[in-house]
């Protein structure tokens, strides 16, 4: 899929932005209010069934259970984050405030064939440097909608509706709010300034990016990610495999020693020999002679084999043989960087689609099939701002709530995943990030 013409704009802005003011091997791209990705549709149909409304509930007119406050019962995300009691209730009135909008949904006004239940959570951002000033970190958690079937509920004599013991909801919708899930890459993608990977665009919806098969909510635009320097990506998977060129010449040294020890002339002879002790002693008993003359040829042809594999392995062809394509890549990273400007080195990574573990696979930006590099953006969230100031909104888990709502018998079993989606179809995304997100 090719780049349209505002994203090749964009990515224009950004190389210069990058280059105006990174610092060596880093992209000075903080401020950026968005990271254009281009979505191919083609590998992710699922985003397409978004769009479709599942078989609707039906049934008994459901009830709602009452509010559950969870942050009251989390003492210990209260201590870990410094979390103090005006803090907890701002955040809850957020929640309980975002729940009340999410009650909007026809789905909701009316539940039939399911009993409705929302409950709120908070925790603290855990992303950079928060990890290690937690009692600083911006406030983090979230509202989840789950949707029961009457068989999960018990009314009591007032018409109550209850959970019966041992009830377990195999799906809820949740609305995460100021989680970031920096998207993993391969082992080798860390450094001192952290983790980075691949950002995947599957499409959109409601106008919002899906990045990662999460709709990811802003009032700007602007993501919790900064793009990731070419540089940057070279030296981490250069660190990473530093040893591989002294470990392929240790490796060779070992098979050119086990090859000349298998070859010395003693050896060859002691080898001949049990061949010759082997067929003679069939030969005295075998009803054909042909028996003992065809296990001899047996016999050669194995021990040729085996000299041969032992020569190959002495004697590599490092520019072809797949055990050396680590080998290659070190060497190919190394020349790439040794050969790159300074401008070249600070420009964004991009990662081609096939690109393996032991690889950089550094491409052109904007190729297609290829996804940016990026990092957590620590100024994303502002760090004088109230703890409870919402920044991000996510609604994951899009691919398992389409699955299931479609390709799942409408059953009982799978009214949440239906109700899950027409959630989904039949909240106003747009007014909820005007109204809560900042």
């Amino acid at each position: 899929m090719s780049l349209s013409a505002w994203e090749k704009q964009f990515l224009a802005i950004l190389t210069a932005i990058c280059l105006g003011l990174g610092t060596a091997g880093q992209v000075g791209a903080a401020d950026v209010a968005s990271i254009a990705v281009p979505a191919d549709e083609a590998l992710w149909p699922w985003v397409k069934d978004l769009d479709q409304p599942p078989s609707p509930p039906a049934g008994v007119a459901g009830r709602w259970l009452p509010w559950d406050n969870q942050y009251k019962r989390l003492a210990s995300q209260f201590s870990h984050g410094g979390i103090t009691k005006a803090q907890g209730e701002a955040w809850d009135r957020q929640m309980l405030a975002i729940g009340a909008f999410l009650k909007q949904a026809p789905l909701l006004q009316q539940p039939a064939g399911f009993y409705p239940h929302m409950y709120g959570f908070i925790t603290v951002v855990k992303a950079g440097s928060w990890n290690d000033r937690p009692k600083q970190a911006p406030l983090a958690g979230g509202v989840s909608a789950l949707h029961w079937p009457p068989r999960d509920i018990q009314v009591g004599a007032g018409g109550e509706p209850r959970l019966k013991p041992g009830s377990e909801i195999l799906e809820a919708f949740t609305l995460e709010l100021n989680f970031v899930y920096p998207p993993a890459g391969f082992d080798w993608m860390k450094d001192g300034q952290g983790e980075f990977g691949p950002l995947r665009k599957q499409g959109e919806y409601g106008g919002f990016p899906i990045y990662d098969n999460a709709l990811h909510l802003t009032r700007d635009g602007r993501l919790p990610y900064r793009p990731v320097s070419q540089e940057r990506v070279l030296r981490a998977f250069l660190a990473r495999f530093k040893d591989e060129p002294k470990n392929v010449e240790q490796r060779i040294a070992a098979a050119r020693k086990s090859y000349e020890a298998y070859m010395a002339p003693a050896r060859v002879a002691e080898r001949k020999a049990k061949i010759d002790e082997e067929v003679d002693r069939l030969r005295a008993t075998a009803r054909q002679p042909s028996e003992a003359d065809q296990r001899r040829r047996s016999l050669e042809a194995r021990q040729k084999s085996n000299e041969e594999g032992m020569r190959l392995a002495a004697n590599p062809d490092l520019e072809r043989d797949p055990k050396y394509a680590t080998l290659r890549a070190v060497r190919a990273a190394e020349a790439q960087l040794a050969s790159m400007s300074e401008a070249e080195r600070r420009r964004p990574a991009w990662q081609g689609r096939n690109a393996a573990s032991n690889e950089a696979g550094l491409v052109p930006e904007g190729t297609p099939g290829s996804s940016p590099l990026i990092s957590f953006d620590p100024d994303f969230f502002d760090a004088g701002a109230p703890r409870h100031e919402i920044r991000i909104a996510l609604v994951r888990k899009l691919h398992t709530t389409a699955y299931n709502a479609h390709r799942r018998a409408p059953t009982e079993v799978n009214v949440a995943a239906r109700a899950n989606l027409l959630l989904l179809q039949q909240t106003d995304w747009r007014q909820f990030a005007e109204k809560f997100v900042r």
